[in-house]
């Protein structure tokens, strides 16, 4: 739609912030986009997972290189990252500038164009999604907790919060001067007041249970670590760079789980990498206690109590992920015997490797291949959730709607999304059950016959979510449309 010229929020309905649609309506030829379309844009959230994965070896590794490859390790079991990595969520392109915020922070944390730089990623990471402002707090409390400690002659706290918000309102401004006053005032009416009215609450309780099943693990792990460094207390700050700033991240991700009134999974691929970079950092630490590794302690404390923690994560963790897994077909489907044959000769290699590096004396190598044996079975757990029917019927209904409909005509649509790439009935295109929960009476029920009215609506698509519409709309499609081969997609017969 942007790509055909119209403006998010005044000519159709968003609940997101708008800049991925600028941004891709440029890749788009309105008239030569097809099904391929959608391929390709699942190749380029495919490209930003793994530049995710990059940069969360890039931030762990400013603790450490042995940090660094564990977390690498950690992030394969992230099934948010790894088997809907190619699903295009707006996290999924937001995920990378939040981790490249966070390395600026981490590696130049008394920086005043570093700051100015974080603002302008978080801005941007906001603008592609509003679940982004939770680690854009991340940023602040930082320079809050710092201030005290900067070099005679740094900024202080409001000077460090002000180039902060300098950098992150100029995506924000330039977002603005492409929408216009009408599209401004629109969005904050739909993304703002009217998202506002609506009381719902959805807690994640099925990505709990996905998180249990593969990365249990890690996420212990890196509850042990933000353990850790609260107890440190007033001395918070003293904490190394690399290590606070991934702490003070996840906090805040952690923070934006209570609070958002709807909370998807695509949120955890924000989480995924902070968790995996603490995890990490806890793992090696523990290594370290363990006499594996050479080097300082960057966050545990030289215990035995806390080694013994960690260990009991990962053991324990372990084998409550395998239980989970092995007692619900729901959070993973049975894999195949040949597919167990190649993970258990996979765990033999990296065990054998591990032993050769222990004889070897080289530490890093015993940890990363331990962690790596460990995730083969996360990793082929998740390779079962990859549907191999294909999506051939998905691209016969985005042709079927494109043959259908002119260009010059339009499609009314509840959530398919097979009118991908033709104009909309109605400003409401997005027509799922929350957004219908939002509408008044009059909205999902007059008005849309209204719209239907209009004789450019060729196409009518009557999926779940149309059906929760009012009666007199389904009367009236009944009257006016009929269905093309029995299907969802129905043509306007009078």
């Amino acid at each position: 739609l942007v790509a055909s010229g119209q403006v998010p929020y005044h000519d159709f309905f968003e609940v997101h912030t708008p800049l991925f649609y600028y941004l891709a309506g440029w890749l788009i030829d309105p008239a030569s986009a097809n099904f391929d379309t959608v391929i390709n844009f699942r190749w380029l959230s495919l490209a930003a997972h793994l530049a995710a994965l990059g940069l969360v070896a890039l931030l762990a590794g400013q603790v450490s290189r042995a940090v660094g490859v564990v977390a690498l390790v950690f992030m394969l079991t992230d099934i948010f990252s790894f088997a809907w990595g190619s699903l295009v969520f707006l996290d999924s392109f937001a995920a990378p500038c939040v981790l490249a915020s966070a390395i600026v922070m981490a590696r130049w944390p008394d920086g005043r164009r570093a700051h100015v730089l974080t603002g302008v990623l978080l801005g941007t990471a906001v603008m592609l999604t509003q679940k982004a402002v939770f680690p854009a707090l991340a940023p602040i409390c930082l320079t809050l907790v710092r201030a005290p400690h900067r070099p005679a002659g740094g900024f202080g706290r409001f000077g460090g919060v002000l180039l902060l918000a300098a950098g992150g309102l100029l995506p924000c401004v330039a977002v603005a001067g492409l929408l216009g006053t009408d599209g401004v005032a629109a969005f904050w009416h739909h993304v703002l007041v009217l998202s506002a009215t609506w009381k719902a609450r959805r807690w994640p309780i099925g990505e709990a249970f996905l998180v249990a099943s593969y990365a249990l693990p890690a996420w212990l792990l890196a509850g042990q670590g933000m353990v850790a460094a609260l107890r440190r207390g007033s001395a918070l700050a003293s904490l190394p760079a690399p290590v606070l700033t991934p702490a003070v991240y996840l906090a805040t991700l952690a923070l934006g789980v209570l609070a958002l009134p709807v909370v998807w999974y695509e949120y955890f691929i924000e989480i995924g990498p902070f968790v995996a970079v603490m995890a990490a950092i806890v793992a090696v630490d523990a290594a370290r206690l363990a006499g594996w590794l050479r080097g300082r302690l960057v966050l545990l404390p030289s215990a035995p109590s806390e080694y013994r923690y960690a260990i009991g994560a990962v053991v324990g963790g372990t084998l409550a992920s395998l239980a989970l897994r092995l007692g619900s077909a729901h959070y993973s489907p049975s894999p195949s015997i040949v597919q167990l044959v190649v993970a258990l000769l996979a765990i033999g290699v990296a065990l054998v490797s591990a032993a050769r590096g222990r004889r070897a004396g080289q530490g890093v190598a015993v940890v990363a291949a331990v962690l790596l044996a460990a995730s083969v079975l996360p990793l082929m757990y998740q390779l079962t959730w990859l549907d191999r029917r294909g999506l051939g019927s998905q691209r016969e209904a985005v042709d079927l709607v494109m043959r259908r409909v002119d260009p010059a005509a339009t499609v009314f649509d509840g959530y398919s999304g097979f009118g991908v790439f033709r104009q909309h009935a109605y400003l409401y295109w997005l027509l799922h059950d929350e957004t219908v929960q939002m509408l008044s009476p009059t909205e999902r029920g007059q008005d849309i016959i209204a719209a239907l009215r209009d004789r450019r609506v060729q196409v009518a698509i009557r999926d779940e979510f149309t059906r929760l519409l009012e009666p007199e709309v389904q009367e009236f499609l009944d009257q006016h449309f009929q269905p093309v081969a029995g299907g969802p997609i129905w043509v306007r017969r009078d």
